[in-house]
């Protein structure tokens, strides 16, 4: 079996440039905001999103002794595609890296809590930041694509590299149908590769997101992709 978090570590490695910046929308308990700011250095910087009240705290722990510390921006919302609408999130008590603003289809039996968070975009919330964004990195459990609606300007600015988590049992919850999501890509001029190197057109692109056998992709504005595909061991 693949540990698609190890996968995902040696790619980010690969591909971040030292002294860059990072967004992490649906950064959870910290696992790959500690690994971006390890990568990113002294004179990088990483903004952590994460709106689950339990695992916030978490988060803030995990890195309090990180020596870069200073460097990472710690926010305590849900970005999607709307600002400042206080909406439900659900807490999967038993599953908390499943939680998210829709009931989704879990991948075993936990309790639900509902919480209000207050939800910003991508726009809204870096349309200031004056230094480039090399990587955004998305995993919302779902609302995948609200966040990348939600960051059309800033993407357009800074053509960021973009990993993203998809799949049917969690996009579903959202009424979102892939084939929208490719043509977001296109539309911007980026193209989309699995987490194993493999160059997806339309059709791979939807019918991997259904079958669910990856669940993480990476897209590159096309003029920035390497011509050796370092996505590949």
């Amino acid at each position: 079996m693949n540990d698609y978090n190890v996968i995902l570590s040696e790619i980010y490695h690969k591909i971040i440039p030292k002294h860059s910046c990072v967004i992490d929308v649906g950064a959870h308990s910290g696992h790959f905001t500690k690994i971006f700011t390890d990568i990113v250095g002294e004179n990088g910087l990483v903004y952590a999103y994460e709106p689950n009240p339990k695992v916030y705290p978490w988060l803030l722990d995990h890195l309090s002794g990180h020596p870069n510390y200073s460097k990472i921006r710690f926010l305590n919302c849900a970005l999607s595609d709307k600002v400042n609408r206080n909406i439900e999130f659900f807490v999967a008590e038993d599953r908390l890296e499943e939680s998210g603003l829709r009931c989704r289809s879990f991948n075993g039996p936990t309790k639900i809590n509902k919480v209000i968070v207050n939800t910003s975009t991508l726009d809204n919330e870096l349309s200031l930041l004056e230094r480039k964004i090399n990587l955004i990195k998305i995993d919302v459990e779902g609302a995948e694509f609200s966040v990348l609606k939600g960051g059309n300007s800033i993407i357009s600015k800074h053509k960021p590299i973009i990993s993203f988590e998809f799949g049917l049992s969690s996009f579903s919850a959202y009424d979102v149908n892939p084939v929208d999501v490719y043509k977001f890509f296109y539309f911007h001029n980026y193209i989309i590769f699995d987490l194993f190197g493999s160059l997806l057109s339309e059709d791979q692109f939807v019918k991997s997101s259904i079958k669910q056998e990856v669940w993480d992709y990476i897209a590159f504005y096309k003029e920035d992709v390497p011509t050796i595909n370092i996505l590949q061991n």
